[in-house]
Parts: C-alpha cells; structure tokens; sequence
C-alpha cells in the first residue's frame, strides 16, 4: 500500500490500517482523524499540518517522521518510535505517550498540555517553548519516570506537572515555569534553573546539588531534606519557602530574599548568604560553621539552638532575633 491508497481507502470509509508499511509516506495534511495505525511502518514520513485527532499510533514505527504542525490530540501514542522525529509546533493535547521513544525528537514550541508522558523517554529531545502544563511524566508507585536527560527545556511551560523521581540531570530548565509541579525526589544535578518559576513546587527530598537557580522563584516551595550542595542560587526569591532539614553546604545564596523561610535543622556550613535577607526566618538547630551572613538581615529570625559560634555575621542586622541561647538581641 502507498500513500495515495491508504487516504483513498480512507475516503470509503476504512480506518483500521493496523500494521500498514509505508516507509517515507506523503501525508501532507492528511485528515485521518480517528484511524488505526497500531504497528505501522510510516518512518521518514511527511505528515506536516496533518488532522490526527484520536488516531491509534501505538507501538507504530514514526522515526524521522515531520509532524510539525501536526494536530494529534488525543491520540494514542503509546510505546511509539518518535526517535528524531520533528514535532515542531504541533499540538499533543490530552494525547497517551506512555513509553513513548522520542529521543533527539524536535518538540520546540509544542503543545503537550494534559499529556500522559510515563515512562517516556525524551533524552535530548528539544522542548523549548513547550506547553506540558499538568502533563504527567511519573508512574506512581514504580521507579520508573521520565527520561529528561539532556532534554532542552528552556521556557518550558511545565506548571502543575508531576515529575516526580524525574532524571532531569544537567537539563536547560532556564526560565521554565514549574509553578505547583511535583518534582519529589527528582534528579535536578547541575540543571539550568536560572530565572526559573519554581512557586509552590514541590521538591521534597530532590537533588539540586550544583544545580543554577540564579534569579528563579521558590516562593512558597517545599524543599525539605532536599539536597542543595554547591547550589547557586544567588537573587534567588525564597519567601515563605520551607527547607527544613535541607542540606545547604557550600551554597551561594547572595542577596537572595528567603524572608518567613524556614531552614530548620539544616546544614548551610561554609554556604554564602552574603546580602540576603532573612528576615523572620526560622533557622533554629541549623547548622551554620563557617557561614559568611555578612550584611544579612536577620531581623526577628528565629536561631534557638542554631549553631553560628563560627558564622561571619560582620554588618548582619539581628535586631530582635532570637539568639541560640534563647535570648533576644537588642542593639
């Protein structure tokens, strides 16, 4: 079968081409809304501006296929081979990625809203400018998650996502927006987070460790016991974020704004928060040897049992806060 075949097929009214081998198919703005390609051989393909609506492409072969533009909304695209293909600008909205296979896949300014991306694998794939507001990319219950690896995801609208467990080591997120998303446990190695919107996310027990949050949005964020080794996080807005028991070692936090933040008990020894402010801030039992909170504001911030006996507090302003001892400062 060739291309003209199955569209004219497709005009008497068949829409089961369950397994049809079309290798380079020539489906410039096919309408095919609602056919099942299930297994289908259509690599190298052209469905540019293609109407895809609920079609079946599970398990289908569309490696190096053009899509962009293409309208596949919920469509099922489960298990399919999307390796470099070309999504550009095409719209997945509602659509069933689970393990879908789009490495090196072009998915610049795409829209994914709402997408079940479980278990997908979009290493190196560029997601700039995409839409994945509420898309789920975790299998709950399961190790498995979301292959981000190297994945470009610069300006990525990824509000209210759940990445949960997410491999999105060393991943471009700079002035993404994961406003409310659920990144529990996430790998977030040395990622690009600069300008990010991180407000109300959740980020208990994730790995920021040299992770680049310069001038992003943790506003209201959850960050317990999250590991924040060498993370640089200089102008970064803190307020009312929570990072109790959170492990802060050697990390730049210059001018940043953690005002209401809580830092109980965690470890910010030899860490840089030169500048920032902290005021009311909760920082009791928390560890800061060798700290430099020069020039900080540390008025009405809370230090019961903190320990800052080595702490470089030269110019820090300490008005009415409570000292380790307990007592309050009073100039």
């Amino acid at each position: 079968m060739d291309s003209r075949q199955l569209l004219k097929q497709y005009e008497t009214g068949k829409t089961n081409f369950q397994g049809v081998r079309i290798r380079g198919a020539e489906l410039l703005e096919a309408d095919l809304i609602g056919v099942n390609l299930t297994k289908a051989e259509l690599s190298s393909g052209n469905l540019m501006f293609a109407y895809l609506t609920r079609v079946n492409f599970s398990e289908a072969n569309l490696t190096s296929c053009r899509l962009s533009g293409a309208n596949l909304n919920q469509s099922k695209l489960i298990r399919t081979r999307l390796n470099s293909a070309d999504l550009h600008g095409s719209s997945l909205q509602g659509a069933d990625m689970r393990g879908a296979q789009l490495t090196l896949a072009n998915l610049l300014d795409a829209n994914l809203m709402d997408c079940d991306l479980r278990n997908a694998n979009l290493s190196g794939a560029n997601l700039s400018g995409a839409c994945l507001r509420g898309a789920n990319l975790r299998e709950e219950g399961s190790n498995r998650s979301t292959n981000l690896r190297g994945a470009n995801l610069h300006q990525t609208d990824l509000r209210g996502a759940n990445l949960s467990g997410a491999d999105l080591a060393r991943v471009n997120l700079s002035q993404a927006d994961l406003g409310d998303a659920t990144l529990r446990g996430a790998d977030l190695r040395g990622a690009d987070l600069r300008g990010s919107n991180l407000s109300g996310a959740l980020l208990t027990e994730a790995n920021l460790s040299e992770a680049i949050l310069d001038d992003a949005s943790l506003v209201n964020a959850r960050l317990d016991r999250a590991n924040l080794i060498g993370v640089q996080a200089s102008n970064c807005n803190c307020t009312q974020a929570t990072l109790a028991d959170a492990n802060l070692k050697h990390g730049r936090f210059l001018g940043a704004c953690m005002v209401d933040a809580k830092l109980a008990r965690c470890d910010a020894s030899r860490a840089d928060f030169s500048q920032a402010d902290l005021l009311r801030a909760v920082l009791s039992e928390g560890y800061f040897a060798r700290t430099n909170l020069s020039q900080t504001n540390l008025t009405d911030a809370i230090m019961i049992r903190a320990e800052i006996s080595s702490a470089n507090l030269n110019g820090a302003q300490l008005n009415n806060a409570t000292m380790p001892d307990g007592s309050t400062y009073r100039r």
